[in-house]
């Protein structure tokens, strides 16, 4: 389980709230933001389950949340930690356990995202435990 600092989710909505002028912004609950050494330096971590979800639902979308984050809240640097999907039964093979990155397409399409995201942008970085995965698959 990740840990969740309840205080500074709650700034970061009020903020990107009054920026926005909208006041339903509902952070993703697969998705943690975490302080790092100030409030403008944000970790996002993902839960497996949002790795392999479809890049278009609110889970999965940290394109949009990092950019939101930049935007609204006046974030200057936003780090991204994703837990890596260990296994679960294979769709073909129920009974045979496959590891979870080659049965799953989501789970690519995620890292080229996350590598994509990263040549774009200078302010956005992968964090030191996902390095090594990240750049195998660019």
């Amino acid at each position: 389980m990740i840990p969740t600092d309840t205080k500074f989710k709650a700034k970061l909505v009020e903020s990107m709230q009054t920026a926005s002028c909208n006041d339903r912004v509902p952070l993703p609950k697969s998705i943690d933001f975490t302080e790092l050494v100030d409030p403008a330096h944000v970790l996002m971590t993902m839960r497996w389950e949002a790795t392999i979800a479809n890049m278009q639902s609110n889970e999965a979308a940290f394109e949009a949340w990092a950019l939101a984050l930049k935007l609204w809240a006046g974030v200057s640097h936003v780090c991204l930690r994703w837990e890596v999907p260990q296994g679960r039964p294979a769709s073909r093979n129920p009974t045979k356990e496959k590891p979870m990155y080659e049965d799953v397409g989501h789970y690519q399409r995620f890292l080229y995202r996350v590598n994509a995201f990263g040549e774009l942008f200078d302010w956005f970085s992968i964090h030191e435990t996902n390095l090594v995965i990240a750049s195998r698959n660019h």
